[in-house]
């Protein structure tokens, strides 16, 4: 069991290692930075939504639940968190999918 676990470590430095070859940087690059332009926009747009819908709903609370306002932020914090780990590899290869065979070509 664990000599499959360094066998999967190997490869991922090896991926890694592959990753610096001048070819092959861009078809890595290109599509990563637009999917982490994408999940950066969109956290954007959700806490500017979601800000003033806290401040609504804090509005109607008592004062002496004041203190909710920090847990709907955690809430969201965790859900934004779950959102993107689940997302971010579909969204990925989406955004790569045009890439990958140059990506292939360029790895041979």
């Amino acid at each position: 069991m664990l000599g499959q676990s360094l066998t999967g470590a190997a490869g991922l430095l090896r991926g890694l290692k592959l990753i610096n070859t001048p070819g092959l940087r861009r078809f890595v690059i290109i599509p990563v930075s637009i999917n982490i332009l994408v999940f950066a926009l969109s956290i954007w747009v959700l806490v500017q939504q979601f800000t003033p819908l806290v401040e609504k709903w804090i509005a109607y609370l008592p004062e002496w639940l004041a203190w909710l306002e920090w847990l709907f932020w955690l809430i969201f914090a965790l859900a934004a968190i779950l959102l993107v780990f689940y997302t971010f590899a579909l969204l990925a290869n989406l955004i790569a999918a045009p890439f990958n065979g140059l990506l292939a070509e360029a790895g041979e």
